[in-house]
């Protein structure tokens, strides 16, 4: 399956505007939702937020796709600590280097850090039946719930990338970094009573862009996928020798995307319950699920918070390059 579902709610996207978070930005675009985009947030992680939003801006610019705004969110976590970068896995401006700083006050940026949260209410209001696609920490979200306790009453349904069920974290040996960047979010987030799916490295970590797909995304026409293309091999480098044998990134937020377009026909999702350790210590951010009924198929047993995507059977890489190929 290579459309998206029959679907017209409005989608805002959350991100922490990385090298992957770019490829799932571009793989929005590429599939023809666009005109149901209606803001891009950000927040901090992979960069910081206002880093972020310089760089979903300046990719956004260089697709074609100049009447989305963005809008930078959280510096801090909920509980007002930094977040953990990932300049190793990102390069120093989240993008491989091929962006560049961004400048010292951006247009959207605000030194409160809560415009993101108060944006994306003010768009559940005017757009009830949002679709949110979460792809970094979710602390804009859980700020928004804060505020606004009545805020899941008019969201169709959340997809957000994190966490780790049977696979090994990434930002600990026991958490997914999404989730450790604010433990306390990701919490209240999951127990907020919505329609929620969870995308965890079980599936993440299955799906690989690879040198041949960086290349033919580095010749495309669009200025966009280029630049993704060119930014690509920092991300490669990384993943080689410490998570892979080849040169391969895994497609953490493009599956997410993919999952929340409903672009895929083979997905195993079970819903489950899901909680968080929030406490200080090796564990912080270990997602908690309960899989004891995993060899019944995961009966319903009362309680469950999300469905989490353990398996997806399809090729996502070969489906985003050249969905990328094609628009570009």
């Amino acid at each position: 399956m290579t459309e998206p579902g029959n679907n017209t709610n409005p989608i805002i996207v959350d991100t922490d505007c990385g090298i992957d978070d770019a490829l799932a930005i571009a793989l929005l675009w590429a599939t023809g939702v666009a005109d149901r985009v209606l803001a891009v947030t950000t927040v901090g992680g992979n960069t910081t937020a206002a880093q972020s939003a310089h760089n979903a801006q300046t990719l956004l610019h260089l697709l074609g796709w100049n009447d989305v705004p963005v809008i930078a969110g959280s510096e801090l976590s909920s509980q007002g600590q930094s977040f953990d970068t990932g300049e190793l896995v990102h390069g120093t401006d989240g993008m491989g280097d091929v962006i560049g700083s961004a400048p010292s006050r951006l247009p959207a940026e605000r030194d409160a850090g809560e415009d993101a949260a108060r944006q994306i209410l003010s768009l559940s209001k005017r757009s009830p039946g949002l679709e949110l696609i979460c792809l970094g920490p979710l602390t804009n979200i859980a700020l928004a719930l804060e505020m606004d306790p009545s805020f899941p009453d008019r969201v169709h349904s959340i997809t957000a990338m994190g966490g780790a069920v049977h696979h090994p974290g990434n930002g600990t040996a026991a958490a997914e970094a999404n989730i450790r960047n604010d433990a306390h979010a990701a919490q209240s987030v999951l127990n907020a009573g919505w329609d929620m799916t969870l995308v965890p490295l079980d599936a993440t970590m299955m799906h690989r862009v690879r040198e041949s797909d960086v290349q033919s995304l580095q010749r495309s026409a669009n200025a966009g996928i280029a630049l993704i293309g060119r930014a690509l091999p920092t991300n490669l480098r990384f993943h080689q020798g410490w998570h892979f044998d080849e040169a391969e990134a895994a497609l953490h937020d493009p599956l997410t995307v993919a999952v929340a377009l409903r672009l895929l026909g083979n997905v195993y999702s079970p819903r489950l319950r899901v909680e968080v350790d929030t406490r200080e210590g090796q564990t912080r951010g270990m997602t908690i699920a309960d899989t004891r009924r995993r060899y019944l198929g995961y009966p319903a047993q009362g309680g469950e918070n999300t469905a989490v995507v353990l398996d997806v059977c399809d090729d996502v890489s070969t489906l985003m390059t050249d969905l990328l190929m094609k628009r570009g």
